[in-house]
Parts: structure tokens; sequence; C-alpha cells
């Protein structure tokens, strides 16, 4: 679940949303924008290590439909770059220490 309130002080913009995970491969999940909109995203992880991932979203607007289309269309391509500590100590070991 996930919460998101924005203001700049004369009005709030308000996000609620909620995303599931299945077999740590398949994800999805709707949201909700306050008097302006909803929204469904589905995705996918691609590899083994979950690096890489697809996803879909579709918004349809709710409130005021003034807008030049009432819906959108995203689609997304993630890919994680794999972690290294180059600023980790490396602990040696010597038997002159150990006690």
């Amino acid at each position: 679940p996930s919460l998101l309130v924005q203001s700049d002080f004369k009005k709030a913009l308000i996000n609620i949303g909620a995303i599931a995970e299945l077999n740590e491969k398949f994800w999805g999940g709707l949201s909700y924008k306050y008097q302006e909109s909803v929204a469904v995203i589905l995705g996918m992880s691609l590899l083994k290590s979950k690096a890489l991932e697809v996803g879909y979203g579709f918004d349809y607007i709710v409130h005021q439909q003034d807008a030049k289309q009432p819906t959108s269309h995203e689609i997304r391509l993630g890919y994680v770059l794999p972690v290294s500590s180059f600023g980790g100590r490396k602990v040696i070991r010597t038997p002159r220490f150990r006690h």
C-alpha cells in the first residue's frame, strides 16, 4: 500500500495505491488520485535475477473530463544495475592477531 500527499499550501493532491506480487514474477496494482483519475498497472520480471522488468499502465480520468484525452497508456522497461561495494573495507585475518 502507498499514500502520497503533495501540497503547495493552497491545495493538496492525494494518491492512494497498492501493488501485489504473484510468484515473484508478476505484479499488478491499482491507484487512485483523489478527484482526478484511476490507474491500473501490470508487469512482470523477465530474468531470474529480477533485474529486467516490463510493465504497462492505464490511466482513466474520472473527474473533470475536460482533458484532451480521458485515458492514457504507459509502457515501462526497467533494469536494475548490480550493486558492488567499492568503499567497503576488506578484513584480512592473520594468525598474528588472533587470540
